[in-house]
């Protein structure tokens, strides 16, 4: 149930950053051509920085840190880089933002996720994939896009993209305290081996 908690929150939070990430190219880049020169370049350095993190970093973390330490790389620097643009709304921190939302979760947090199954019953992983794959995935996609709705739209004051962080951070913040309640729970499953 935690590893399926701290994997929804980050999908809870991705529609929203990749939503102040379109809009900020949208309006950096008015034109089509430059829009996307732009993002093929950006998507093809996220992809160099994951295999970078994914190739030095991550078995050094894993190594020294551990595992959850691995899971805190995301949320921490989602955080560090959201509460930048929401103080300098700019393309270079909600790039890092973004980096940091995707490149991470492609990379390190892969990786510690895969981890954490290791000393879980595996029937019991069995169906927690499943359900987080096939269901809970869409659902808190969906559930992050009508935060965006609700708070760009619905509201009778809209946020700007800049006030969408509050959004982002609140969500990392209890994804970090779901780590550390999976942290407690780690622990006791890997004593009983």
């Amino acid at each position: 149930m935690m590893i399926a908690s701290i994997l929804l929150l980050a999908q809870l939070a991705s529609p929203v950053i990749e939503f102040q990430f379109l809009k900020t190219i949208e309006v950096s880049y008015p034109l089509l051509d430059n829009r996307t020169a732009f993002l093929s370049l950006f998507f093809s350095v996220m992809g160099g920085v994951s295999i970078v993190i994914n190739l030095l970093l991550t078995p050094l973390i894993h190594r020294y840190l551990g595992v959850i330490a691995g899971l805190l790389a995301q949320p921490l620097m989602i955080i560090l880089c959201t509460l930048g643009f929401m103080f300098q709304p700019g393309l270079l921190l909600i790039a890092a933002t973004k980096i940091s939302d995707r490149g991470l979760s492609y990379s390190i947090n892969r990786a510690s996720r895969e981890l954490l199954y290791v000393p879980i019953d595996s029937l019991l992983i069995y169906q927690a994939k499943a359900w987080i794959d096939m269901f809970g995935y869409r659902l808190f996609k969906i559930f992050g896009s009508i935060l965006i709705l609700f708070s760009t739209r619905w509201l009778p004051s809209s946020l700007s993209l800049p006030q969408l962080s509050w959004l982002i951070v609140g969500i990392c913040l209890l994804w970090i305290l779901a780590l550390k309640l999976l942290r407690t729970e780690y622990r006791k499953i890997d004593q009983n081996h």
